[in-house]
């Protein structure tokens, strides 16, 4: 058996592959394997591998049809023979010691999960990703929300018997890996975090094909139906794991209001901005799906959802045709009907300060508190 199996799905990757595969080569702990899933390449990417297995016997080659980084990944969990998993996507690096580092993490403290600092880099330069470097130590999803903001496989480390009784979703194609994290985050029996750096995390350009900016430019509106599609397995999850009623509502709020900043608005704002009026009613309907799946608490208590509604369509109010505009105020209407007045009046008092978005969200607002009739004496306290 190998200390550590490394999972590095394939595809169209042949200008980055031999950096990638270098940087594994490269490690200071001997004892690992890496299976590469090539997932239907159609560029020189194969060949490289293939130049690599004839001289490094730990390595191993499985060739699908295109069908995912997901399928990839379940298929080299299946195929691990090592005693943890790390996870490496085909354009990304590893410093030295990185294996060396999780794995005696792993094994000192008895740990199914460890958490690694991250660095981003491109063709110049190289930065922290300054959410990446938790404090160290033991974690606890409930505990530490900071867990929430390192949803990536790869800068991981995964006790392969653990692992192993959970899958990536093979039917969401964006997102998919944060599934798979939360699951892991609430199953787990003991998560460690080092700040120590363990992964190093391409940036391509925007242009280039596969880079993230591009799939959430390009196809905004599958972005949102996969969102949608990972936040309610990830509920699914939490009701599972979960049994305390208010740690799941915690966990749920906190993590639908990074999943809005992070991976909703994004998304969202291109839509906004394409002013096509049948791509911008097709998001909207698509926000609203999203909102109606969460409970009063969380309507309630994420200040994200708050200032996306408000201040963030506002910024780009102009944008919208007509019936885009009525339809975002009806969306903008039903949501606040279940947004309680103590709630509102803290958000709005947040963005006094902003002279120009202030009173545009102050008038909206009040004007659609008129037509609720069972918080309209309440109007004035706002």
């Amino acid at each position: 058996m190998y200390k550590v199996s490394v999972i590095i799905p394939v595809y169209n990757v042949e200008d980055y592959l031999r950096e990638t595969i270098d940087s594994i080569i490269n490690q200071t702990m001997k004892d690992f394997e890496v299976i590469f899933i090539d997932d239907g390449s159609t560029d020189n990417s194969v060949n490289i591998i293939k130049e690599y297995i004839n001289t490094n016997e730990n390595m191993r080659l499985i060739c699908q049809e295109n069908m995912g980084p997901s399928v990839a990944r379940n298929k080299g969990i299946e195929l691990a023979e090592g005693e943890y998993i790390a996870f490496m996507d085909s354009d990304d690096k590893l410093p030295k010691d990185s294996l060396e580092l999780r794995y005696n993490l792993a094994k000192e403290n008895e740990a199914e999960v460890i958490i690694c600092g991250t660095y981003k880099f491109d063709e110049e330069k190289k930065w922290p990703m300054i959410k990446h470097f938790l404090e160290e130590g033991e974690k606890n999803i409930i505990k530490d929300e900071d867990l929430l903001w390192t949803l990536g496989p790869c800068n991981k480390l995964f006790k392969s018997s653990f692992i192993k009784e959970s899958k990536f979703p093979e039917d969401i194609k964006y997102a998919e890996d944060q599934v798979l994290v939360l699951e892991s985050y609430l199953k787990a029996k003991k998560i460690i975090a080092t700040q120590k750096v363990g992964y190093y995390y391409r940036i391509r350009p925007a242009n280039k094909e596969g880079s993230l900016t591009s799939q959430i430019k390009d196809k905004s509106l599958n972005v949102l139906d996969q969102v949608y599609k990972s936040w309610t397995s990830t509920l699914e999850n939490i009701d599972k794991y979960c049994t305390d009623e208010k740690k799941k509502n915690i966990l749920k709020t906190n993590y639908f209001s990074r999943l809005i900043k992070i991976d909703i608005w994004p998304p969202l704002r291109h839509i906004i901005i394409s002013e096509d009026e049948g791509i911008q009613l097709e998001g909207l309907d698509k926000l609203e799906k999203l909102i109606n799946t969460l409970s009063l608490s969380t309507i309630n208590s994420c200040d994200n959802l708050l200032w996306i509604l408000t201040e963030a369509f506002i910024r780009n109010y102009k944008k919208l045709t007509k019936e885009s505009k009525k339809r975002y105020l009806e969306i903008l209407k039903i949501t606040y009907e279940n947004t309680n007045i103590k709630g509102v009046k803290l958000y709005i008092k947040g963005i006094e300060k902003n002279k120009f978005i202030y009173p545009i969200i102050y008038t909206l607002i009040k004007k659609f508190f008129r037509t609720i009739k069972h918080i309209r004496e309440h109007i004035k306290i706002i």
